[in-house]
């Protein structure tokens, strides 16, 4: 791994109910209101907005206003995607972030003779560091362009989304409606309910330049699986490797002891810390570093290859198996970057579906799956109060997936979610490189399914 300056935080907390349609508390996604005026002709329009802001930077907006020349209604759907003004001559680093949006389909009336604005833009609070609705622009110039401020703007919970609310801008039949509202059926049987997840953690938490962002990832992956055995109703046991603990005898150990799973069960074994390429073994995972004290140990001892980790726990009799690395892939003794972070916005409330959580984890059809932060020759990006870029990609592709606006969940899906999002995050970092002082950063998670 290596680290990012310390100006980006997250929070990731589930919350459950004891009914069939549970509750996972997310970053994932941020709902509002905004209502504001659209400049027409000699006067203005009222206009509101259902505004949801995903955490890939893309989002989805129903706007509603009445036309001019109709007096009923009109709703349009829109697709948002973050603008990336990185790029722009004085835009780096600035407090503004700005969501381009672009009609997808008219639902009903008529905006044949409304101008449509092009961006929502977002300010960053200097207090709490989230970025928070300001109001509409028709451009983005050098990012100071003139921004006509929302009229008002709500932050949404799950208690408001009541179906009177929900209906002004989506019809019943609209999954929307439909998965927050409709009765779900699954429920777990009494021998799913007797699976259980083992979890190992294994992390660098005392290492200088990393301890902090492993440590991170330690309390994030533990926190998370705790949710997924509380969301599912299945059992959960973990343990952890880190701090003066922190060694191979150790970690081959806690490997031993996830033979205990049964062939029902969930095995995970999860890695955050160092890791690089050995010179003369040409598989392509990395090799994890658990040397306790590197420059104690500059001859690579105390190390193991995350493809022989694998091997091991592939073997095992459990029909899921996690195998999860968020270490550097290259031959590279440099473990320090500073760079900006992602932006990032308020969270809350999504609504779960344990048909999608069963498919995951519980389906009949076994599975060993290893994924690593970076591909060979490439770096796993981390930052302090972040965590790890992979990390956090894959536990909120997983997240998403659990979604109730998700349907026939898959671990391949879960991965491609997690390279496009995690090569998209990187390239916003800067790697300086000879020849190259503006190069950004790639970072490509690698994977295999059996």
């Amino acid at each position: 791994m290596f680290i990012l300056e310390k100006n980006f935080m997250k929070k990731i907390v589930f919350i459950f109910s004891s009914l069939l349609l549970l509750t996972i508390s997310a970053v994932a996604q941020t709902d509002y209101q905004f209502t504001f005026q659209i400049p027409n002709a000699n006067s203005t329009i009222a206009a509101k907005v259902f505004f949801l802001n995903f955490e890939d930077g893309t989002a989805q907006a129903r706007l509603r206003f009445n036309s001019p020349i109709n007096i009923d209604s009109t709703l349009i759907d829109m697709k948002v995607t973050e603008e990336n003004t990185d790029a722009i001559p004085g835009c780096v680093n600035q407090d503004r972030l700005f969501f381009n949006l672009q009609k997808n389909q008219l639902i009903f009336g008529n905006d044949s003779s409304v101008t449509l604005p092009q961006y929502f833009c977002f300010k960053k609070n200097t207090v709490t560091g989230f970025f928070e609705p300001l109001g509409i622009s028709n451009t983005i110039g050098d990012c100071h362009a003139a921004v006509t401020p929302f009229t008002t703007v709500d932050y949404l919970e799950q208690k408001n989304l009541t179906p009177d609310f929900v209906l002004t801008y989506f019809k019943n039949r609209e999954k929307f409606y439909t998965s927050l509202f409709a009765t779900k059926t699954r429920a777990l049987t009494v021998n799913e309910r007797n699976v259980k997840l083992y979890l190992l953690v294994v992390a660098n938490t005392f290492d200088d330049s990393i301890g902090k962002a492993c440590a991170k990832d330690m309390r994030r992956t533990i926190s998370f699986f705790k949710d997924v055995k509380e969301f599912l109703g299945i059992q959960f046991e973990y343990d952890t490797i880190a701090g003066k603990n922190y060694n191979l005898t150790n970690v081959e150990k806690g490997i031993e002891k996830l033979r205990s799973a049964g062939p029902n069960d969930i095995v995970v074994f999860y890695y955050s810390g160092h890791g690089f390429r050995q010179n003369g073994d040409t598989r392509r995972p990395p090799y994890i570093d658990l040397r306790p004290n590197y420059n104690d140990n500059p001859n690579n001892l105390n190390t193991k290859s995350l493809a022989d980790i694998y091997a091991t726990i592939t073997g095992m009799p459990a029909r899921l198996k996690l195998v999860l690395g968020d270490c550097c892939n290259d031959l590279s003794k440099s473990y320090s970057i500073k760079a900006k972070a992602p932006s990032q916005t308020k969270g809350f409330s999504l609504t779960g579906s344990i048909q999608n959580g069963a498919d995951l984890f519980l389906n009949a059809n076994r599975a060993s799956i290893l994924a690593a932060g970076a591909e060979p020759n490439q770096r796993s990006i981390c930052n302090d109060d972040f965590g790890g870029f992979f990390s956090f990609n894959f536990l909120k592709a997983i997240e998403g997936q659990l979604s109730f606006l998700k349907t026939n969940a898959t671990w391949d899906k879960i991965i491609e979610e997690t390279k496009i999002k995690t090569r998209k995050m990187s390239a916003r970092v800067d790697c300086p490189k000879p020849g190259n002082p503006q190069g950004r950063c790639l970072q490509m998670p690698y994977s295999e399914i059996e």
